[in-house]
C-alpha cells in the first residue's frame, strides 16, 4: 500500500521509519531533490520527513519550499532509539499526522 506520506534519507534502510508505515525514499548525493519533490507533489504526497543528512544538504530549498503545497519536517531517526527516545518520535509523528501509531 502506497502511502502519502514520505521519508526521504540517504541510507538504504531505515527500520524505525519504515514501522511508523512511511514510504521510504532512498536519494543519491548527487541528485538534485527539487526533481525528487516534484514527483512527490504530483503524486499527492501531502508530508515528507526529511533525515538531517538530506536537510543540511538542501537546507535553502527545504526552507524556501512553499508549505502550502507540501509540508517538509526534519525527522531525527538517530536520536536515541532507547524506549523514550522511541515514544518521543511516535508523539513527534502522531502529533504532525493526526494519527496514533502501535
Amino acid at each position: 500500500m502506497e502511502t502519502n506520506i514520505v521519508y526521504l534519507t540517504y541510507r538504504d534502510v531505515e527500520p524505525l521509519m519504515a514501522s511508523f508505515g512511511m514510504q521510504i525514499v532512498t536519494l543519491s548525493q548527487t541528485a538534485p531533490l527539487r526533481h525528487t519533490l516534484r514527483e512527490l507533489v504530483n503524486q499527492n504526497t501531502t508530508i515528507i520527513y526529511v533525515s538531517n543528512e538530506v536537510y543540511k544538504n538542501n537546507q535553502d530549498l527545504i526552507d524556501g519550499y512553499n508549505a502550502d503545497t507540501l509540508t517538509l519536517i526534519v525527522f531525527d531517526t538517530h536520536e536515541s532509539l532507547r524506549p523514550q527516545g522511541v515514544r518521543r518520535m511516535r508523539h513527534l509523528l502522531e502529533s504532525s499526522i493526526g494519527i496514533k501509531t502501535r
